[in-house]
């Protein structure tokens, strides 16, 4: 089933704000679902957003053949719930360096941050107050404009 209205919402303000740094800056590329990123042998997803490093762009061909540097999900329903644990897992494993998780049902944003063998929280914000990036210093959502 595809996506419902309020995750395509969500999702349309965060890529407008993560393209709009990182073009700003040009630190790399941003893409969105449906797009295929191999992972690893046998490991493909779909992250509804994220961005790949220039230092990393060796791993875009015409689909993703490598890891992320960030990837956000965004959760609008309750089977995005229940398919979060096994893209995180997945995302941790394949070495993804920062997690965003845009709860749409509970309006926060988590950021978790790979220390190299799993995902720490680095930041969790509940409806209102900003939200910022380890990974890219200076990026950062005020959460009530998001939702």
């Amino acid at each position: 089933m595809s996506p419902n209205v309020n995750h395509q919402k969500l999702s349309r303000r965060m890529e407008f704000e993560l393209i709009r740094f990182v073009e700003t800056n040009r630190l790399g590329e941003v893409f969105d679902a449906p797009l295929d990123v191999h992972l690893s042998e046998g490991e493909v997803r779909q992250p509804d957003l994220f961005y790949i490093a220039h230092a990393n762009r060796s791993i875009i061909r015409d689909r993703i053949f490598g890891v992320p540097d960030l990837v956000m999900e965004i959760l609008t329903e309750v089977q995005d719930y229940h398919e979060l644990k096994p893209k995180r897992e997945a995302y941790e494993a394949a070495g993804v360096r920062e997690l965003w998780i845009v709860d749409g049902l509970e309006k926060t944003i988590e950021v978790l941050v790979n220390n190299g063998r799993e995902f720490t929280s680095w930041a969790r914000v509940h409806q209102a107050g900003p939200v910022r990036s380890k990974l890219l210093p200076g990026f950062g959502v005020i959460v009530e404009n998001v939702f």
